[in-house]
């Protein structure tokens, strides 16, 4: 996203809210206001891009909750922008007969390079989505040239964020067809759970994962499940409301029975098998965004799944 464009957005989210503010407060005290503000506290990766507001209006038909951006200041007082501050909307209702199996997980089984494929899949591998995804690039496992992220970007708002490639910058759809990747991992969702019902998202999901096909033909899109929280540390939503948006995303991708289209499993990699919570040490520190060895072990989960399809073959047939 160019920086005027930015600048644009910010200004007419925070002159909205600012208007909002003077209508809803009345002659209600700023202790009363303080006291009903409530957003989550992030603390991604410190180089995550900064998000950027939507405007604040948004068409009812793409979803309608805004994303923020909080700012904090770090020990040596220098500001640091917390990318993908997430509202803390009332979650929706589980639907508990969309349940997904959770796979019981054991952190001695994973050892990263266990696939043989290891380094084809890491030579063509791209990823999509929020300030979850973008630490891949952050930590070091994907090239920023492969890293197609922005913080707080999501379903509902996709439409208000660019992308940069080497090519140039683009929507999200046409940054895809820019770059033409064989491989592409898209994780978003944390930024929807909140929002309208978890079938919305899959339809719009799966929607938007088979326009990319249709301008890049020879692509592999594996679409990672909704990654769980810690629920001691956030309240932002539940576990219980990631797996029903979960659920419907997995249903709807196998649905498509696509072999160009798949659903992986991320949630599972990296929950407790007993709490179904995030695991004990994978949170970066606000219980929303990911520890290093978090990608790590996605990273060996996912190649070692991609070797149970036919995604390599398909690829090694499309460069020949």
């Amino acid at each position: 996203m160019s920086r005027k464009f930015k600048y644009i957005l910010s200004f007419a989210a925070i002159c909205t809210a600012t208007a909002l503010a003077a209508v809803s407060c009345g002659s209600a005290s700023d202790d009363s206001s303080k006291s009903e503000q409530t957003t989550a506290t992030d603390t991604a990766p410190a180089d995550t891009q900064p998000a950027t507001a939507a405007p604040a209006t948004v068409p009812d038909e793409i979803f309608s909750q805004q994303a923020e951006t909080t700012t904090t200041q770090d020990p040596g007082n220098q500001q640091v922008t917390a990318p993908e501050a997430i509202t803390n909307a009332t979650a929706p209702t589980a639907d508990p007969n969309a349940e997904p199996t959770i796979r019981p997980y054991n952190p001695d089984e994973i050892e990263y390079g266990a696939s043989s494929n290891e380094d084809f899949y890491k030579e063509r591998l791209y990823v999509l989505g929020d300030s979850i995804c973008h630490g891949f690039n952050v930590y070091g496992f994907i090239p920023r040239e492969h890293c197609l992220t922005q913080s707080s970007v999501s379903m509902w708002n996709m439409d208000y964020f660019k992308f940069d490639t080497p090519s140039g910058t683009f929507g999200l759809i046409d940054a895809v067809a820019a770059d033409q990747p064989k491989l592409l991992y898209m994780s978003l969702g944390m930024n929807d759970v909140n929002l309208h019902k978890p079938q919305d998202f899959a339809d719009k999901y799966v929607t938007v994962a088979n326009q990319i096909i249709e301008r890049d033909p020879d692509i592999n899109i594996v679409i990672a499940g909704v990654t769980p929280i810690n629920s001691d540390i956030s309240s932002f939503t539940t576990n219980e409301n990631i797996r029903s948006y979960n659920a419907a995303l997995e249903n709807t991708i196998k649905a498509e029975n696509s072999t160009r289209l798949y659903y992986f499993d991320a949630y599972s990699v990296l929950a407790d098998p007993e709490t179904l919570s995030m695991r004990d040490g994978a949170t970066s520190g606000d219980g929303i965004h990911l520890s290093t060895k978090c990608y790590t072990d996605l990273l060996t989960e996912l190649y070692s799944f991609l070797d149970r399809t036919p995604v390599m073959d398909q690829i090694k047939a499309s460069e020949e």
